[in-house]
């Protein structure tokens, strides 16, 4: 209640606040203070903000627009790139091009980078840290096409002795095979799992040992010809099996029930009514690990020319994920991609048809590349 002149004791700013106008006066209670105050005491907080901002877009970019690359982004449709809070109704933005976005992306990594401080987490799987940090830097340089970069900063990940820092798949394979303790055992994986995020989502549901979801799913097809128990460069002309793992995929197939599965992704719930059980299907997403970033880099590595590098990065991801030691070289890889035929139509294998805008500047390279990716693929699938 206003009492208006009967009353002198206000300011200014009070009458500002009581009256919501705009608030012109200066008061450390203000909206401008509250919300734009600046000082060395926040930069770990805006420097997550930065690069919370720049993955949120990212993934925006490549969902609703196409992937970067260096001959048509400048032309093609990009995304709004916010950057202040709103305070319109339904307001109109210019979407820019692909370009555009990724050179605001690269502004805010670079700007969070030097900021981020893991002290200020007392939590830090569900915040960016310098490591996951890093991470995303690595990949977004890796669509960037800054190959250096991406290796630059996938480096600060992994340490000086990458295989310290990944994932214990022979430790998890000895955790029982049942959906909860499997999943639940590498979410929690504090080592290996750089960043992880909550979610409402039944996909561990989907990809669990359910019917749920599984007429899309990851088939005993898939598998058999194109990820889990194809051959590999490493493999001697005989295709992997579930005793070639560290860690076993689980497989069903009967009644129109045709999975398999790595179980990475927990399906939970949380209850809201304990009565009629129910409530809201929830899960725990890893986005970063250190394989992936291990991977990543050896793609890098691929793309500077550096062969010998990069399948010891490579040598070093497979003895981890597999149940054997991997010694392959250069020409063992370059020899087994330029074996297989290219997945078509009417017979599919792990080897596609790769059409990136830049050239390849050799064969071996384009066959390394699959290598990749294959590893990669492997990670979405298994890790």
């Amino acid at each position: 209640m206003d009492q208006r002149a009967s009353n002198p004791n206000y300011t200014r700013f009070l009458e500002q606040i009581a009256y919501w106008e705009d608030v012109t006066e200066s008061n450390n209670s203000s909206p401008r203070s509250l919300w734009e105050s600046g000082g060395s005491e926040l930069n770990a907080e805006r420097g997550e903000a930065l690069i919370a901002r720049a993955f949120s877009h990212f993934l925006l970019v490549n969902v609703f627009s196409k992937h970067y690359n260096t001959q048509t982004s400048a032309k093609d449709l990009g995304i709004p790139y916010v950057t202040k809070p709103e305070t319109t109704l339904s307001p109109k933005y210019d979407r820019g091009n692909v370009a555009e976005v990724y050179e605001k992306i690269n502004k805010d990594i670079e700007e969070a980078l030097p900021l981020i401080n893991d002290a200020t987490h007392d939590v830090p799987m569900y915040h960016f840290t310098k490591k996951s940090a890093y991470a995303f830097a690595a990949r977004f340089n890796l669509y960037y096409e800054k190959w250096a970069k991406a290796k630059k900063y996938a480096n600060f990940v992994l340490t000086e002795n990458p295989a310290s820092v990944l994932r214990n798949w022979k430790e998890l394979g000895e955790v029982p095979k049942d959906i909860l303790p499997k999943s639940m055992a590498y979410i929690n994986n504090q080592s290996a799992n750089l960043f992880s995020f909550t979610a409402s989502s039944v996909i561990g549901y989907v990809f669990g040992p359910w019917y749920r979801g599984s007429r899309f799913n990851h088939t005993g097809y898939l598998a058999k010809n194109e990820t889990v128990f194809v051959k590999m460069p490493f493999t001697n002309s005989r295709k992997l099996s579930l005793s070639s793992y560290a860690n076993r995929p689980w497989r069903q197939n009967m009644n129109n029930f045709d999975k398999t599965l790595f179980f990475k992704i927990p399906p939970l719930f949380e209850i809201t009514d304990a009565v009629q059980r129910t409530g809201f299907t929830k899960t725990v997403i890893v986005p970063f690990t250190t394989d992936e970033t291990l991977l990543v880099r050896a793609e890098a590595e691929v793309m500077l020319g550096e062969n010998e590098k990069a399948v010891a990065d490579l040598n070093i991801w497979a003895t981890n994920f597999f149940k054997d030691e991997v010694n392959t070289t250069v020409g063992e890889i370059d020899a087994f991609y330029n074996s297989v035929e290219y997945s078509s139509a009417d017979a599919i294998s792990a080897k596609k048809e790769l059409n990136p805008k830049f050239s390849f500047v050799s064969k071996v390279q384009e066959n390394f590349t699959m290598f990749c990716s294959v590893a990669e693929f492997s990670l979405y699938t298994r890790d």
